[in-house]
């Protein structure tokens, strides 16, 4: 054991995180006056008690606030996360990000005082600032047996979920991401027409489609709209097979395009056809999960509830600057950088 100026030191450790940087972590009761990096020896920061103690005194209220083991939120989460299978937390993390961020509003606090939601309240009046959404998604999570973290910086707060399959993650919010970005349009199109949807992108981009049409129509999914006029002309033109059909009524598919082109909808009938299609396109290469890469063992991520409708698990939470990260269980805390 050692001992520093009489306070007991329970954990030194360092490790180097997916950002580059380092993180330290300290048992709540006993607060480290030095820090070592463990890969070079080297004495990195010097810890100020004080002033540490005042950080976690800051952020007690909001751990006490956590519900860690409490049946209506239990009940709640199994709800939100019901369609997932069992034992599917990439699911459930993502599940119940999405439903707190498309349910509930941010509300910022009164300007004569800080409010402190319960988790129960931030559910009742859905809405809340940064550190009630944080903590409801705390405490979702850990009634289902996800671990957490709560993070403060000097303004603002999110959550860390833990022991993710990164990847899994990633599959589960570009299937959101397409929902969320999908367009539908009603169309008549005209005996002998055709009629083009499509534009130019900066990068590749992984187009999603599903038609359903009153009577046959063919369906191309071309690589420019020079095509869409070769078409128009009557001359030949160049598009995508495994993605493209004749004289279908239903038809679902996935294209990548490398920049830019569209899909063609084409009517070689003498007759009116109605048809309804539903577009999405999304550059999964831009969708980057962010996440620690050894938090005691585990992978944790981020879980920004302010971030918008189209955040998403793993979307930059504030990310700069020194952040403390506390485990409402344990209440043992680490800085993050």
């Amino acid at each position: 054991m050692v001992r520093i100026h009489n306070v007991i030191i329970t954990y030194i450790f360092a490790f180097a995180i997916f950002f580059g940087a380092t993180y330290f972590i300290y048992n709540w009761y006993s607060v480290d006056t030095y820090s070592v990096n463990t890969n070079t020896g080297e004495v990195i920061r010097d810890i100020d008690s004080k002033e540490s103690l005042s950080e976690l005194k800051r952020a007690k209220p909001y751990i006490d606030n956590i519900l860690t083991n409490d049946i209506e939120i239990r009940t709640q989460a199994a709800y939100i996360v019901e369609n997932c299978e069992n034992g599917d937390r990439e699911c459930q993390v993502n599940e119940i990000y999405r439903w707190v961020v498309n349910n509930l509003n941010y509300l910022s606090d009164p300007r004569v005082a800080e409010v402190i939601q319960s988790p129960k309240e931030t559910l009742s009046i859905k809405g809340g600032d940064c550190e009630d959404l944080g903590a409801l998604l705390n405490s979702l999570l850990e009634n289902i047996g996800i671990p957490t973290y709560i993070v403060l910086t000097d303004n603002h707060a999110y959550t860390l979920a833990c022991d993710l399959d990164i990847e899994k993650l990633r599959k589960y919010v570009i299937e959101d991401l397409i929902e969320k970005n999908a367009k539908e349009f009603e169309k008549e199109l005209l005996p002998n027409n055709v009629q083009y949807f499509g534009g130019d992108v900066d990068s590749g981009i992984t187009l999603h489609y599903e038609l359903e049409a009153s009577s046959g129509v063919d369906i191309y999914v071309v690589p420019s709209k020079e095509e869409f006029n070769n078409i128009v002309e009557n001359k030949g033109f160049n598009y995508f097979p495994s993605c493209s059909d004749k004289n279908v009524v239903e038809y679902k598919a996935t294209c990548k395009l490398n920049n830019d082109g569209g899909i063609v909808i084409r009517n070689n009938r003498d007759l009116s056809i109605r048809y309804r299609i539903k577009i999405s396109s999304i550059a999964e290469s831009d969708v980057v999960i962010l996440y620690y890469s050894d938090v005691f063992g585990k992978k944790c991520i981020p879980l920004d509830a302010t971030a918008g409708k189209y955040g998403y698990p793993g979307y930059s939470a504030s990310l700069q600057g020194e952040k403390i990260a506390i485990d409402p269980i344990s209440e043992n805390f680490i800085y993050l950088k």
